[in-house]
């Protein structure tokens, strides 16, 4: 059974006008275990953010989305 966890990041991004902002995301996975939410997001952003800081990774209680 897979659980949900919500996983942080923080990362640099360079706006249209040159100059460089920090910016902080969320991301809410389902997997199996911390370090495969982890690794689930990191396949995730290695196309679209090169470099960034994982500030948190934590279990969320939520037993299903409904879309």
């Amino acid at each position: 059974m897979s659980d949900w966890f919500t996983v942080k990041i923080k990362y640099l991004k360079q706006l249209e006008d040159g100059s460089v902002t920090s910016k902080s995301e969320s991301y809410m996975l389902q997997a199996l275990s911390f370090t495969e939410s982890e690794a689930r997001l990191q396949s995730i952003l290695e196309q679209y953010i090169s470099e960034y800081n994982l500030l948190t990774t934590s279990k969320t209680n939520i037993e299903d989305v409904i879309i």
